[in-house]
């Protein structure tokens, strides 16, 4: 937990001198993706869904406003089950991290409306997770493939509402991979995610 903290007091400081600050919400639909090396095939999941939220800060890095950078901490939740007709599997996993973007303005479709583009790329590491098989619950933060950094690769785009000189809403979609960063021996565990987005946003100008 410390190394998070850290981090998003750094965050904190930058965004001292951001335009502006955010907060979002919304659904993750996830699936795990978990293969070992002596399996031929991968183990099939079921999606699953979950919530995730984010707080951070922007800084405009041109004056015309089409080029914006963000800084955030998030909470992602990544669901998924799977099983046959007598065992049944499911996993509730809770992830922070560090989240950075870069939002690229495509096109303005009003005064008030506008398009962007992003790509970014986020750290993450498990904070809470249970595993059910057939009732019984287990702790996953003691399942190694569930351990350590994760990166995520994440590519979106978003329509923004200007509400009014301090004040704008959007709504969003993005896709993204997480990725172990230290592998266990033998086994490749990834979450690859679709997330549906609400942001509201507050300029400090």
């Amino acid at each position: 937990m410390k190394k998070p903290l850290l981090l998003f007091c750094l965050i904190l400081s930058f965004g001292l001198s951001s335009q502006e600050i955010f907060f979002s919400s919304g659904k993750n639909y996830t699936d795990f993706d978990f293969r070992t090396d002596n399996a031929s095939e991968k183990t099939s999941f079921a999606s699953g869904s979950g919530n995730f939220y984010e707080i951070g800060v922007t800084s405009i890095l041109n004056y015309r406003k089409t080029f914006k950078i963000s800084s955030s901490l998030t909470l992602d939740e990544f669901n998924a089950n799977t099983g046959d007709a007598t065992t049944y599997y499911s996993w509730r996993a809770d992830y922070i991290g560090i989240k950075n973007n870069l939002d690229i303005k495509i096109l303005n479709l009003s005064s008030y409306v506008s398009l962007y583009s992003s790509f970014g790329l986020s750290l993450q590491m498990l904070i809470n997770g249970q595993q059910q098989i057939n009732g019984l619950t287990y702790d996953l933060t003691k399942q190694e493939e569930f351990k350590g950094l994760f990166i995520s690769p994440n590519i979106g785009a978003s329509l923004r509402v200007t509400l009014s000189k301090n004040a704008g809403v959007s709504a969003g979609y993005s896709l993204f991979e997480t990725l172990p960063m230290e592998t266990v021996p033998d086994q490749n565990l990834s979450f690859i995610s679709r997330q549906i987005q609400f942001k509201f946003i507050f300029s400090l100008d």
